[in-house]
């Protein structure tokens, strides 16, 4: 690979030592630059000094949970466009479902393989459609490269806010609210050619309980927030 080329920075969080031993070995065949941390504490101390690219985080921590962690990773370090992994050995639809509402873009269930375990770090890492159409959104603005600039840069600022209102009714299954707040994102992500985003706010709309179609919108999301419109 070009030394040229910057490697996803990977923070894995994973008490058991023989389980970190393993993903650690897995995910860094990515490739990708690997920190571990076995603790709530270790973690928040890696990611203090370090802007990492996604967060992978054991659902049960020795002094905390996996939710308490990224809550306060959140929180400490105001990065919206890190991607958070939970892990888990859980298979219970309730808590995988929890996770989720914690803030989880996607949820891993050991265990699993080395092939799965990457593959599910690919895709997590380069969602397909991730980032802006040039041609729609110019088309949406009559071709002006500025007016089409200051609406992706308002759509970004307004587009965490949105996430987390959908998620808050996901989680109250408010449905009403859920489809009244996807139909309002549809529209917008047309206005600036958010076409990836777009196709996944489709199908969490016609599947709001399906954790696949939220996942696809957790990372797609991400992903948006992770690129600074050109």
């Amino acid at each position: 690979m070009p030394s040229s080329v910057a490697l996803p920075r990977i923070l894995l969080v994973e008490d058991d030592p023989i389980s970190r031993a393993f993903l650690q070995e897995a995910t860094c065949t990515l490739p990708a630059r690997v920190d571990d941390a076995a603790s709530v504490q270790e973690a928040l101390q890696r990611a203090a000094c370090v802007e990492y690219t996604l967060w992978l985080i054991d659902a049960h921590l020795p002094d905390g949970s996996g939710g308490e962690l990224l809550a306060a990773l959140r929180k400490t370090h105001h990065s919206a466009a890190t991607l958070a992994l939970a892990h888990t050995a859980s298979q219970d639809a309730a808590t995988l479902s929890e996770l989720y509402r914690q803030g989880f873009d996607s949820v891993i269930c050991k265990p699993l393989s080395l092939q799965d375990w990457q593959r599910a770090l690919r895709e997590s890492l380069s969602p397909p459609d991730a980032g802006w159409d040039e041609a729609s959104g110019l088309a949406a603005v009559g071709g002006r490269q500025a007016a089409l600039q200051g609406l992706r840069e308002l759509f970004l600022a307004e587009l965490v806010g949105q996430h987390q209102a959908i998620l808050a009714a996901l989680a109250d299954t408010d449905m009403a609210v859920v489809h009244e707040c996807l139909h309002r994102l549809k529209a917008s992500c047309g206005f600036v050619g958010a076409k990836g985003l777009q196709a996944a706010v489709w199908r969490l709309d016609a599947n709001p309980h399906d954790r696949q179609a939220l996942a696809y919108f957790n990372l797609q999301l991400r992903a948006l927030l992770a690129k600074k419109p050109s």
